[in-house]
């Protein structure tokens, strides 16, 4: 008798699982916001996802996002000013520069920028951009990594390779095979995780995570009830972070900062890396980056829409000036160096060519107050993309007066 009840709750605990997770997949098939709650973080947080051509796109399913997986309230059928660009544009954690300037504007402004891309993204998703008719299109530009990522994705995109010296190609590819950039230029944060999650893709569980309703749903009410996991390294505190830092992490270059009312915590070293140009694959990659800004200038200039360039730099260059005269590291004068050497031969090719830019060193840099976060993070802060913001609005007001 027993083991018949025992049986008969198992039954009716299994078909109420069944009932339940038939009636989530029903949510999810309805709704947006239920499928992106159901989700595994990594995928439903993941600002971008993989794309076999683009290497990344827009996760559509972020809560930030549009349907289209860029960082918009909504998808407009026109825009007067539209952005392209990388997580400069994008501004992860806080209102980014082109929703400021919209407002500044009055305008409506469409960021198409995502984390991970870079100027030969730009001129590829030319066509969707000048799809809105805008008036003035805006092509980011981020000195410290655009040529490494250039040159990876030109690896799947041939027509990027207009831009380079086959010679110099050769070089890069020959470099590649002996070592993978990516493994060169290394990762202050531990790049097992990724390695490892590749291999759980292959077993049952991520299927499972993906797939079974119900598990979701208590995953997402236990995510709730902890709160976001953060990583002490981003915590926007200076002294908490620095704190964090695990020897691993300062041997692979994260050093604390301060000097002149700024503190902060750069990695000069890899991110020096980036900018190596002893490296035929960073020459390749920054070739790309010239070739793919002038190519989408003369595309938007035909289709009679006026081009802005504007032009990032690394945390590293903008805390320099502040923490120079207390600090000798070879590899933050290296780093100067080759930023500065990319810097003036990227406006000289612009100037040559007639396209406006607005170069952000200068004012980030000398403003009042900190510009940059004070942890790990390499993105401006609310005070930084303010004044970008104000930057690119006089620019872009003298643009569209003008045209």
């Amino acid at each position: 008798m027993r083991q018949k009840r025992f049986v008969l709750g198992a039954l009716t605990f299994a078909l109420a699982l069944l009932i339940c997770e038939g009636l989530l997949h029903l949510a999810c098939a309805i709704s947006v916001a239920a499928y992106r709650t159901l989700m595994p973080p990594r995928d439903a947080e993941a600002v971008i996802l993989p794309d076999e051509q683009l290497m990344y796109r827009g996760n559509p399913y972020h809560r930030d996002h549009d349907a289209a997986g860029y960082r918009n309230a909504k998808r407009p059928d026109r825009a007067d000013i539209v952005v392209l660009g990388d997580s400069f544009a994008y501004g992860a954690g806080l209102k980014p520069w082109p929703k400021r300037l919209g407002d500044s504007l009055r305008r409506v402004v469409y960021n198409m920028a995502l984390p991970g891309y870079c100027p030969g993204h730009s001129l590829l998703l030319l066509d969707e951009a000048l799809a809105f008719h805008p008036r003035l299109v805006i092509l980011a530009t981020y000195l410290g990594n655009d040529s490494p990522d250039a040159y990876h994705l030109a690896q799947r995109q041939s027509a990027l390779l207009a831009g380079v010296h086959p010679g110099l190609w050769v070089a890069a590819e020959a470099a590649e095979r002996e070592r993978p950039l990516w493994r060169d230029i290394g990762r202050v944060f531990d790049p097992d995780i990724i390695q490892r999650d590749r291999q759980r893709d292959g077993h049952v569980w991520p299927w499972v995570s993906r797939h079974v309703r119900v598990y979701g749903l208590a995953r997402a009410t236990w995510h709730y009830l902890t709160g976001p996991n953060i990583p002490a390294a981003l915590s926007r505190d200076f002294v908490r972070a620095s704190a964090a830092l695990t020897p691993r992490q300062r041997e692979r270059g994260a050093l604390p900062v301060t000097g002149e009312g700024w503190r902060t915590i750069i990695s000069p070293g890899s991110n020096g890396r980036h900018l190596d140009d002893r490296d035929p694959r960073i020459r390749a990659g920054f070739d790309i980056v010239s070739y793919a800004l002038l190519a989408a200038d003369e595309r938007i200039r035909a289709a009679g829409v006026t081009t802005l360039v504007v032009l990032f730099p690394t945390k590293e260059s903008v805390v320099w000036p502040h923490i120079s005269a207390k600090l000798d590291l070879p590899a933050l004068n290296r780093l100067i160096a080759n930023e500065t050497r990319a810097r003036a031969k990227l406006l000289t090719a612009l100037a040559e060519r007639g396209v406006p830019y607005v170069d952000t060193l200068e004012t980030l840099s000398s403003w009042p107050t900190q510009t940059y976060f004070e942890d790990f993070d390499g993105h401006p802060n609310e005070v930084g993309h303010h004044v970008i913001m104000s930057m690119i609005a006089k620019e872009a007001r003298r643009l569209l007066t003008e045209h």
